[in-house]
């Protein structure tokens, strides 16, 4: 039996997501078009590039993941979904950011986007605690 794949085409539903920290999560959604017989999968990873400015930490700011697999079925929905774990802390900081990025072992996989990024907004604050001190603030 002969199987047929034709070219594919799968990208990011958007380059940047925005989540706050508080949020728990950010979903993060790939989008495939075009014709094939048989199931296709990608792969969904974060990267650990700690070389730019504000990067977000990985295990610090959001959970790694190198393994979530996107399964397209044939006849089956186009786009897949995954959430990549936030982490808060109590920690006052600038926005943060991190990228994620989707590949494939199979040839017929043209990438329209390979990378997207996630930006994180702290969701700590500043506060000031008045003390009462014998009666007086």
């Amino acid at each position: 039996m002969f199987v047929c794949l034709l070219v594919v085409e799968v990208e990011f539903a958007q380059p940047t997501y925005t989540a706050n920290e508080a949020d728990g999560s950010v979903q993060l959604c790939v989008n495939l078009t075009g014709e094939f017989e048989i199931d296709v999968e990608a792969l969904l990873f974060t990267v650990d590039d700690l070389s730019t400015v504000n990067r977000a930490q990985p295990d610090s700011d959001y959970e790694r993941s190198s393994d979530r697999i996107l399964i397209f079925s044939t006849g089956g929905v186009r786009t897949r979904c995954e959430n990549i774990e936030l982490i808060a802390d109590l920690t006052l900081e600038n926005e943060e950011s991190f990228l994620v990025n989707i590949s494939s072992d199979i040839d017929a996989v043209r990438f329209l986007s390979k990378t997207a990024e996630v930006i994180i907004r702290d969701s700590d604050s500043k506060s000031i605690h008045l003390i009462e001190f014998l009666g007086r603030v």
